[in-house]
């Protein structure tokens, strides 16, 4: 098993049927929420960004 850093896909060998199987990673964050401090009782907005499509994990 090895992972691509770039796509997050994951490699299994599957030895029984001699194939290699991709599991196709979902979405991703792009961009992470920033910290923030906020006095108690007062509200806070967080923004984060996300790539790639809903999808079950699922073999190709």
């Amino acid at each position: 098993m090895t992972i691509d850093s770039v796509s997050g896909e994951i490699y299994v060998l599957d030895t029984g049927n001699h194939i290699v199987r991709v599991l196709q990673a979902g979405p991703y964050f792009t961009t992470l929420p920033k910290a923030q401090t906020v006095d108690e009782g007062r509200g806070a907005i967080f923004t984060a960004v996300a790539s790639g499509a809903h999808t079950d994990l699922s073999m190709v």
